[in-house]
């Protein structure tokens, strides 16, 4: 009953006109109907939102990570972690699927009414979105104050900690959404084996999209990448939202009518009018459409708050309090680029990501690691030719061009080649400048053009096509010495290819540590000239000199490559990622102690 003096209309006053509306539309004994239209068409943009929203954030996910993490770190256990979350959200979608249909009232449940549960169903994915949206425009930050502690926890599960605070809640209301749909397509009580065969079928397709989607997705700029997507299910949710307004309207409109055909003296006619404004109403009070609203502004103050949301140099690269200077910074396809300069060891780096492609010192111009001091002495007599494949800082190519070498240098990312111009020094007058991947270039090369290729990955037999047939290749492997299974095999690779191959070390003094290797291999026997002339003629490279006159004695003896059970690594067959997890956790380490966290996380 009412309260006195109160003439809003109460949950007692609603009852005569659902009585009324029951008995006018009366009880449905067939089969439910489908959903309706609008449904299927918020269902469908759930459908595609997910499939566009986890496809893209589990690319994201590692990219965003791989300046702190490195690349092959953030990918461990990165699969079952986001199947768990699917399954989890997934679990959360069925129990609140039970929660729709317990929820019904008797009389709803007589007469079948498949719009209360569209209405619900719709509700619970736009709230889902929503939920995605803000969560996902809020993951850079969140990520931010984690990487903070970075060095306080295992480099194995420092990735999954900030995934669990990063991309996985996502994944979960992927989950959920997924699963509610599914619950929803396939609504039929009168047939279970039905029921279960569309809903596995609609997972199944939710599945495969995702994949597709994860697999012919374009490269995209991490954080900017992030919000896009976030935003982006903030609009789904708008839409969804949208739809399911209007499907309520369409509902009261149909009601008010059958209840106005089935009263002609008009008793019932203003308790429905009074029902219908307090839906409206209802609706209008809970400002269904605010979430969006707070998407977009999150967005925004995560894009100008966060360094790594914005390219280019910002005050906060280059803080009082550090003892980096950062000269240049850029985001490009292979991560950000960056340049910065150490006053307290007078070197200069290059960074891309986790990787240091190569550092100088200030006074010598010389490179700072031992990958490439080796080059000089490898040089075949009447040398014409030369290739680099990944440039680097860019000191072999400068070396072998002041020694009148035509170097050909090829480098995926433009960023990478404009800063080694910029601030290392490269000539801009090499004999060429290819800026494409690797392989492409070795398929589009002719046959025995060079006499002397550097790389840093070994691409098989195409790289001997392309050598002059005593040629040379140099390719450095940063690995540790006593992994002589990764060791062995890398080598038996190589000689798959090459008649001759011999390795070198920059030093053997930390057989278990992070070691630079280089691998020399040709058709001809491989002599390295280390005469005291060659020397003397490299006095204003002292160090490259004192390694030079050390190289033989820290040749490692890969005799044990050429066994029976060793065998070539190929794109079928690569256990390396797998085996060398121990070399990339020792790589992570080797990096936080050559340099301090605040570099890493400054990128």
């Amino acid at each position: 009953m009412s309260r006195k003096g109160d003439d809003s209309p109460q949950l007692t006053d609603s009852k005569p006109v659902l009585d009324a509306a029951y008995k006018v539309l009366g009880p449905r004994t067939t089969a439910p109907a489908g959903p309706s239209l609008p449904t299927v068409i918020s269902i469908f943009i759930g459908f595609m939102s997910t499939n566009i929203l986890s496809s893209s954030l589990i690319r994201l996910g590692p990219q965003y990570l791989e300046p702190v993490f490195g690349n092959v770190l953030p990918y461990l256990n990165y699969f079952y972690g986001i199947l768990f979350s699917f399954i989890l959200g997934g679990l959360m979608g069925s129990s609140y699927w039970r929660y729709i249909l317990s929820a019904m009232s008797p009389v709803k449940k007589r007469k079948g009414d498949q719009l209360t549960i569209d209405t619900k169903t719709t509700r619970a994915i736009a709230m889902a979105f929503d939920m995605a949206a803000i969560l996902t425009a809020l993951a850079p930050t969140r990520a931010s104050y984690l990487f903070r502690y970075s060095d306080m926890v295992s480099p194995m599960w420092g990735p999954m900690i900030v995934y669990c605070l990063f991309t996985f809640p996502a994944f979960v209301l992927g989950g959920f959404v997924a699963v509610l749909s599914a619950a929803r397509v396939s609504y039929n009580p009168q047939s279970k084996i039905l029921q279960g065969a569309i809903s596995i079928a609609y997972l199944s397709a939710v599945a495969m999209s995702v994949w597709l989607g994860h697999t012919f997705a374009r490269p995209q700029v991490a954080c900017t990448g992030i919000l896009f997507n976030a935003i982006f299910a903030g609009l789904s949710s708008v839409i969804i939202k949208l739809l399911t307004g209007y499907q309520e309207t369409v509902d009261s409109a149909d009601a008010l009518e059958a209840l106005k055909a089935a009263s002609p003296d008009g008793k019932l006619e203003k308790g429905a009018e009074e029902l219908t404004a307090n839906l409206r109403d209802r609706q209008i009070r809970k400002l269904q459409f605010l979430p969006a609203g707070g998407v977009l502004f999150f967005a925004l103050t995560t894009f100008f708050s966060q360094p790594s949301c914005t390219n280019g140099l910002t005050a906060a690269n280059n803080r009082n309090t550090t003892q980096y200077h950062m000269l240049s910074r850029h985001e490009s396809i292979t991560g950000w680029v960056s340049v910065s300069d150490e006053a307290q060891r007078g070197i200069r780096l290059l960074r891309s990501g986790h990787s240091i492609l190569g550092g100088q010192w200030n006074t010598t111009n010389e490179s700072i690691f031992g990958d490439n001091k080796h080059h000089p002495a490898s040089k075949s007599k009447g040398m014409m030719r030369a290739l680099q494949i990944g440039l680097g800082i860019g000191v072999s190519a400068r070396s072998l061009h002041e020694q009148n070498v035509r170097v050909d240098v090829v480098e995926i990312d433009p960023e990478v080649y404009k800063a080694a111009v910029d601030y290392f020094m490269l000539p801009k007058n090499l004999n060429g400048v290819y800026l494409q991947d690797g392989r492409t270039f070795i398929d589009e090369s002719p046959d025995h053009t060079y006499d002397y290729i550097v790389h840093d990955v070994f691409t098989g037999g195409s790289l001997e096509r392309i050598l002059k047939p005593n040629g040379t290749l140099a390719m450095n492997y940063v690995g540790i010495m006593s992994d002589t299974r990764s060791l062995y095999h890398v080598a038996r690779t190589i000689s798959t290819v090459f008649s001759h191959v011999r390795c070198f070390a920059e030093s053997l003094d930390d057989m278990d540590g992070l070691t630079n290797m280089m691998f020399f291999a040709s058709n001809s026997p491989l002599e390295f000239d280390i005469s005291h002339k060659v020397l003397r003629a490299m006095d204003q490279y002292t160090i490259r000199s004192n390694m030079l006159s050390k190289m033989e004695e820290r040749e490692i003896n890969i005799d044990a490559a050429y066994a029976d059970d060793v065998k070539p690594i190929t794109d079928q067959w690569n256990p390396l990622p797998q085996w060398q997890v121990g070399s990339a956790i020792a790589h992570w380490k080797a990096m936080r102690d050559l340099f301090p966290t605040e570099y890493w996380l400054n990128y």
